[in-house]
């Protein structure tokens, strides 16, 4: 569930959509979504009851907020506050570069952003592709052989 949605690209043009979210967990992993609904769906509310993920962003410093108003067994909600952090979430980026990208050059905040989405969509295409195999041999009925 998300409220104040926005739409197209971000000002600017060519920059990231509206509606990608940048979330960092306590540990300072960085997961991108390209879409608000994306981000409800994935997350789980007892995580997000918990904090578990103290900063979220839109591609331009605006600050979000992750609520599970009925605890654990609830949905995620996510919107958008009105406030702007851009230098908050320039220093998330860097944290994370420091500590999960050691040795690589740095990049700004919405290469770093593409780069994320690009390695997750390449993780689930490999996903994707093992879990149409499995679910097509349990079809023909060879369980057995797993």
């Amino acid at each position: 569930m998300y409220e104040g949605q926005g739409a197209g690209m971000a000002e600017g043009g060519g920059g990231l959509p509206d509606e990608t979210v940048i979330v960092f967990d306590r540990d300072g992993v960085l997961y991108a979504y390209e879409s608000f609904t994306q981000v409800t769906d994935d997350l789980e509310a007892i995580d997000v009851d918990e904090g578990e993920y103290p900063a979220v962003y839109s591609p331009d410093g605006g600050v979000l907020e992750l609520t599970a108003p009925q605890a654990w067994k609830g949905p995620v909600v996510l919107r958008r506050t009105g406030a702007s952090d851009p230098g908050g979430l320039e220093a998330w980026v860097g944290r994370y570069w420091a500590r999960y990208r050691v040795g690589e050059v740095p990049l700004g905040v919405e290469e770093t952003v593409r780069a994320v989405l690009a390695e997750e969509a390449d993780r689930g295409g490999a996903f994707g592709a093992l879990w149409g195999a499995l679910t097509g041999a349990l079809r023909r009925g060879v369980s057995r052989r797993f």
